[in-house]
């Protein structure tokens, strides 16, 4: 499955049913089976980000014809594809954040981010801590009432 990054094709060269695959990866003791299983799909996932980089940086050969022959070839470059390897690989400097925050950029962008992420958390954990003080308040008035 490494190879191919498909189970129906990794079953079909081994002599096998895709279903057989699964009911086999589903048994209790079937653990270094499921392990094998998700290291294949990691390989398979490296593999198409592999691919991916490439089309975003060399593009795709387009053929070019003239009179039903090929002449020559343009290369189409997918900005999409671009954009979106740039955000997930480097969201400091690519991220959607940044369309609501700008930040220079800088040298310490892994600290920035990280900083980020870590305002983000207590932000939640603030008004965690807040609407939990207002619900005591609320409890409290209404003892004190009747």
């Amino acid at each position: 499955m490494a190879g191919s990054g498909c189970v129906e094709e990794a079953c079909r060269r081994v002599g096998r049913s895709r279903q057989s695959a699964y009911d086999l990866r589903a048994r209790p003791e079937a653990g270094p089976f499921r392990e094998a299983w998700e290291a294949a799909l990691e390989h398979g996932v490296k593999r198409m980000a592999d691919a991916a980089f490439s089309r975003a940086i060399h593009g795709v050969a387009i053929p070019i014809y003239y009179k039903g022959e090929q002449v020559g070839e343009r290369r189409h470059y997918d900005e999409r594809l671009t954009m979106f390897m740039l955000r997930y690989y480097d969201p400091l400097r690519f991220g959607k954040w940044l369309d609501r925050q700008r930040f220079e950029r800088a040298e310490d962008g892994a600290a920035r981010l990280l900083a980020m992420r870590i305002s983000v958390l207590l932000e939640a954990a603030y008004d965690w801590l807040f609407r939990k003080i207002d619900v005591r308040r609320a409890l409290r008035q209404q003892e004190r009432e009747g």
